[in-house]
């Protein structure tokens, strides 16, 4: 089974699993394939049911390829990010659900080669499509937003993803040139993800040399509490003023997914990094397996609601990951 690109590993069927996430990832598929009979599913929800039944049964149970096929196509049978009855109830929605950004191509590529019946070239020529005059990979039609201003996360995630789906087979020397220019151009980010990205597209041209300096101290900046957050809170720079966002009140907080990223990224960082890298997740291994339902939620300044789920599928399973390597 191919590595999903938010996972540094792949799922073993043998991990442990603590009976609270277990109980929890088993509810979540049942709302998810209620939703799907009524016709509601994103391509996000769908890879991540596959995932969960994965880390649940050791193989999907559900037919995932189906639904993604029936319904996360456009009737040219292009993928999209959303199924039409999922689109409609997002607000102010309705007449955009009909959208391919690179993570539902992605998505689609991934799922359909776990089933063993993906055509690569038809994926390929998408990704060809959305080549940037600049070398990064993105759909204008999804969103036009100028380069300076676009969230580096999104930005690294598209390229990577693009890169993985280009390097299913060989590259021609003049388009892996023009890629590289625009990934190893730019300079370290603020952001553990989006460098985890950087790292997953150098890895896969095979031009880790690239990657720049620096990364220890981005690691150790990112550090909250047991665990990594995505982003040092007192170094938050608006990209469209320049100037620092006031980030007084935000709250750090660990994610297993975030702290996965971090600990792959340890591996290429200096020797004596590493191990401070390692022994930390081996600290954080242990509170989750203690602490296995305390993922949290991101807030920020005064506002006293979360921004979306702590809980996750894919924080689910990152737990998991990060358990099963570090404890016995």
């Amino acid at each position: 089974m191919k590595t999903y690109i938010f996972l540094p590993n792949k799922i073993e069927s043998d991990w442990y699993l603590a009976p609270e996430l277990a109980c929890w990832l088993k509810d979540w598929l049942t709302n998810i394939e209620e939703a799907i009979e009524h016709g509601s599913i994103s391509s996000s929800e769908c890879v991540q049911g596959l995932l969960s039944e994965l880390l649940l049964y050791g193989e999907a149970r559900y037919d995932w390829l189906s639904v993604e096929r029936e319904l996360l196509r456009d009737d040219a049978e292009y993928p999209m990010a959303y199924s039409k009855q999922y689109g409609r109830k997002l607000y102010k929605f309705d007449k955009q659900w009909r959208q391919m950004p690179v993570y539902a191509i992605y998505n689609s590529f991934w799922l359909n080669s776990y089933y063993g019946e993906v055509q690569v070239d038809k994926y390929q020529e998408l990704i060809y499509n959305l080549i940037q005059p600049n070398g990064w990979i993105y759909n204008r039609e999804v969103s036009n937003t100028q380069l300076r201003t676009r969230m580096k996360s999104e930005l690294f995630m598209s390229f990577a993803m693009g890169i993985e789906i280009l390097c299913a087979t060989t590259l021609s020397e003049s388009l892996k040139h023009h890629l590289e220019a625009s990934i190893a151009s730019r300079a370290l980010t603020e952001y553990i993800s989006a460098e985890y990205f950087r790292y997953q597209a150098l890895q896969r041209l095979e031009l880790l040399y690239q990657f720049p300096e620096g990364i220890g101290q981005l690691l150790y900046r990112c550090e909250a509490y047991e665990g990594y957050n995505d982003f040092c809170v007192s170094n938050k720079i608006d990209d469209y003023m320049g100037t620092k966002k006031r980030t007084g009140h935000d709250f750090v907080i660990p994610t297993p997914l975030v702290s996965g990223m971090a600990q792959e990224l340890g591996q290429i960082c200096k020797e004596e990094e590493r191990q401070y890298v390692e022994a930390k997740m081996k600290d954080y291994a242990e509170h989750l397996r203690a602490n296995p339902m305390k993922i949290s939620a991101f807030t920020m300044r005064d506002i006293d609601v979360p921004f979306g789920p702590g809980i996750t599928p894919l924080e689910v399973i990152a737990s998991a990951m990060i358990v099963n390597k570090y404890t016995k």
